[in-house]
């Protein structure tokens, strides 16, 4: 059995006992963070470090009475993680009593369910440092590879259950040039293309011969800029800081708040939730399931905001 299937297994089990055991006016919800990855650190293009990470952990929240607590735990897939978290909702009960009113509590509704195990195709862990090295022989390298299996659980006492897996890597690496100048790469997915890592390789190989060159000093006035996928992607990080968050917007607190007042950006730019590439959980920290795909600004123009319950 694997490391996914084992801790699906566990969880529905510790899911149906808890809802077996609730009280009356109680109700719950339990949340799963888990992954089971491989962790390869390089520097001047040789292994520094290498080691794996199997961990899985439950948090599980008690409502009762405008009251609430949580308590977080171990999960190991087991049959000891039914009896500790049946121990954990009694501590919980008796733990209440001493928790203030929560005025704006949301308890769970609803009776969502999904269920979606992304399978991937990575790097074997004794093909990882031959796979990686090989392309980057005479450089001086450095950088980080992570790869495996990422676990989300979800469930409620109202019915809502979702369960999630993916596969994915990543890989982050630096080149530098013999002055300490670095050339900055990314490359991440589901699928490992020995193809695609040999292009990047030989585009950031490029990059640093341009690094090597007499730099040119430039004189303060207007240029076209090229903006590179990470520079881009700096960009749009900002937007997630609230910038597209109807709170923020109606608290003041987005960086986007103007595109509200009828502002635009320019027309060349379109922007939206996509939740079909598997990479992340569609549901959220309330059970609640997300489009597949949002459209947040089209064109320039403001059209959704995100937010839940």
């Amino acid at each position: 059995m694997t490391f996914s299937s084992a801790m699906a297994t566990g969880f529905e089990q510790v899911v149906q006992d808890l809802r077996q055991n609730l009280a009356d006016h109680e109700h719950f919800v339990l949340s799963l963070h888990g992954e089971d990855s491989l962790f390869t650190r390089f520097n001047r293009a040789q292994v520094r470090q290498s080691g794996t990470v199997r961990d899985a952990r439950y948090q599980l929240t008690l409502f009762k009475e405008q009251r609430n607590c949580r308590y977080e735990f171990p999960c190991t897939g087991a049959e000891i993680d039914r009896q500790q978290a049946l121990q954990i909702l009694n501590t919980l009960r008796t733990e209440m009593a001493g928790v203030p009113i929560d005025p704006y509590q949301v308890l769970p509704t609803g009776n969502a369910h999904s269920h979606q195990v992304k399978k991937g195709h990575l790097l074997a862990p004794d093909q990882v440092t031959t796979a990686i090295l090989a392309a980057v022989q005479g450089l001086d390298f450095t950088g980080i590879y992570a790869g495996g299996t990422v676990i989300r659980g979800y469930a409620d006492s109202s019915g809502q259950q979702h369960w999630f897996a993916t596969d994915t890597f990543t890989l982050d690496y630096s080149l530098f040039t013999a002055d300490g100048q670095a050339v900055k790469g990314t490359i991440a997915g589901s699928e490992w293309l020995p193809d695609k890592y040999q292009a990047q390789i030989d585009t950031s190989r490029q990059q640093l011969a341009q690094l090597a060159q007499t730099p040119q000093v430039i004189k303060p006035g207007k240029y076209r800029t090229y903006l590179a996928p990470a520079a881009v992607a700096d960009l749009v990080g900002i937007m997630t800081w609230g910038g597209l968050s109807e709170s923020g917007m109606q608290q003041g607190q987005s960086s986007l708040a103007q595109l509200r007042q009828g502002q635009q950006l320019s027309a060349l730019f379109t922007l939206q939730e996509n939740f079909s590439h598997g990479l992340v959980p569609q549901f959220n920290h309330l059970g609640e399931i997300a489009p597949p795909q949002l459209p947040l600004i089209i064109a320039g123009q403001l059209v959704n905001t995100l937010t839940n319950t």
